[in-house]
């Protein structure tokens, strides 16, 4: 008899098959869940009351319903949860709660602005329009309000559960918002009685200041709702102004500060150096970064000396002993020079240290000081100091220096001014007998403040006896 060929293997057949990449213990065992343990959590509903259902549940694509409920499994749950449990109840995470917080923002924005407008006319009750308009926004208000009575709420911090039951949603709202949501729209009940007082009315008005408060409660919901893709829009828009904006320089001097900021909280900085630091950084970058040294090396050699002249440093120009020098000896100081920041308080240069160093002002006051602690003048923008180090003998500070404000000065090194100013016998008799000057003055205020000193002193032992 004849039998027809199998194209397909048998059941039979396909049990005692092996897989080619199996164990031994696999064979023969279908792995599967009982159907009473599988729980698929599908709604069956009707297409209309599928759309309530999704407006009203917890919203999947919430980054705060992710947060709190942590997996799609769980989120599915809860959904499925609600739909059977508490179908008339809104989650505090749905689509219907962000979509109505939304609403009372703009409707408190709107109500405030035309609120301003109505009561900045000479007689608002002449204005009726607007004042229905404000009703209506006010009635508006006190509906949307009305929701509250079946929205859940969020308790816990480190478990967090979303409350559904209507029976303690209604408390809870009556001990929390109840009393200011109804404050605020009592205007509404004071015109459907129909009493008319002026004082009254006012009164109820300025009442409205309170969803203030709520404005600022619902913000705060719609940004931690849209906090990731807010985040992800703006971290795409400072890319875009980093690379192709204006503010470059002021984006990178702010990465820069930050850096800098938590280097000190690091390194447990005190408080006072942490913001002395910082002031520090805003004075000398003035909000901007960048690389001084970048720019000199493209341009050219008259251009580079133009700059040289014209950022600050052509004040060595109206220094009067340095008037002697010719222009390319001058160009050649204005190259040494360094800018060095102090900030209001520092101290400079102290008395009886080694002078290594001549300042010139360019931005600032500086106050000098002499040995006894005697005020000796004030220095401002134009002015040198330290040059009594570099052409006295025994080379050490006469006087200490002191910014008064935030100052910006030049710095001339000992070496440098020995190269370009000391070689010319007529320039550097000059700066020595400025410095002599100066030097005999502070050593005359200073012997006369110690005989000032010495006397009450003396004073105050002869009182006693």
């Amino acid at each position: 008899m004849w039998t027809p060929r199998l194209s397909a293997a048998t059941p039979l057949e396909k049990v005692n098959e092996k897989p080619e990449n199996s164990h031994g213990y696999f064979h023969g065992h279908n792995c599967c869940l009982p159907k009473d343990k599988v729980t698929s959590h599908e709604i069956k509903c009707g297409r209309f009351k599928r759309v309530l259902v999704d407006l009203m549940t917890v919203n999947i694509s919430d980054t705060r319903s992710r947060r709190m409920y942590k997996s799609y499994s769980a989120l599915c749950a809860v959904k499925y949860l609600q739909f059977k449990e508490y179908p008339w109840t809104i989650h505090p995470f749905s689509k219907f709660r962000l979509y109505m917080e939304a609403f009372i923002v703009s409707l408190i924005i709107v109500s405030d602005l035309l609120l301003a407008v109505h009561f900045s006319r000479p007689d608002p009750r002449e204005y009726v329009l607007e004042g229905y308009c404000l009703l209506c926004l006010d009635i508006t208000y006190l509906l949307s309000k009305m929701t509250n009575f079946i929205t859940g709420y969020i308790v816990g911090n480190t478990c967090p559960e979303a409350i559904l039951d209507v029976k303690r949603i209604v408390p809870k709202y009556f001990t929390s918002w109840f009393i200011p949501d109804i404050s605020s729209t009592s205007i509404v009940f004071l015109k459907a009685f129909r009493y008319e007082s002026v004082y009254i009315e006012q009164l109820f008005t300025s009442l409205k200041i309170i969803r203030i408060l709520k404005l600022f409660y619902h913000v705060h919901n719609l940004g931690e709702a849209f906090k990731l893709k807010v985040l992800i829009l703006h971290c795409g828009f400072k890319y875009l102004i980093t690379l192709f904006g204006t503010e470059s320089a002021r984006a990178q001097y702010f990465i820069m500060a930050k850096q800098v900021e938590m280097y000190l909280d690091q390194k447990k900085f005190p408080k006072r150096i942490k913001n002395k630091v910082l002031r520090f950084y805003a004075i000398g970058f003035q909000s901007h970064f960048f690389a001084e040294y970048r720019m000199m090396s493209c341009v050219s050699g008259q251009l580079r000396e133009d700059i040289i002249m014209h950022t600050g440093r052509q004040l060595v120009r109206d220094v009067a002993f340095l008037k002697q020098l010719p222009g390319s000896l001058l160009l050649q100081i204005g190259s040494k020079l360094r800018i060095v920041m102090f900030i209001a308080g520092d101290i400079i240069m102290k008395i009886k240290t080694i002078g290594d160093c001549l300042y010139f002002i360019h931005k600032g006051t500086v106050a000098i000081y002499c040995e006894s602690g005697k005020e000796v003048c004030h220095l401002e923008d134009g002015d040198f100091f330290g040059e009594i180090a570099l052409v006295m003998s025994h080379r050490l500070r006469t006087a200490s220096a002191v910014a008064v404000t935030n100052c910006e000065l030049f710095r001339l090194d000992k070496e440098d001014f020995e190269s370009y100013v000391a070689c010319y016998p007529t320039v550097y008799e000059d700066i020595k007998k400025v410095a002599t000057n100066r030097y005999e003055q502070s050593k005359m205020l200073d012997d006369h403040h110690k005989t000032e000193l010495n006397m009450k002193k003396s004073r105050k032992v002869e009182l006693p006896e």
